[in-house]
């Protein structure tokens, strides 16, 4: 069986050693600032979208209206255990 050649295999090490980390892997790159939750406000009975209601992320103090579409979205939201959201 023939062995590789000892200059390639340190080459190959090297530069596997030397190169840049891949973009997003740095160990400098700061945590993301949180999660988001997004979603849905419809009317039960007839299953239409609820435009303009205000969702409340309880634990969180934020609030947000839904679009025509009844969608509502909290960006930015810190990591850990936050109450349930409401709509009114």
């Amino acid at each position: 069986m023939k062995h590789p050649r000892p200059r390639a295999v340190l080459s190959a090490w090297l530069a596997l050693i030397l190169a840049p980390p891949p973009v997003g892997l740095a160990a400098d790159d700061p945590a993301p600032p949180g999660g988001t939750i997004e979603g849905r406000v419809y009317n039960a009975v007839n299953g239409s979208y609820l435009n303009n209601a205000r969702v409340t992320l309880e634990g969180a103090n934020r609030e947000v209206q839904t679009d025509r579409f009844g969608e509502f979205r909290f960006d930015r939201v810190p990591a850990g255990p936050i109450g349930r959201s409401s709509a009114r």
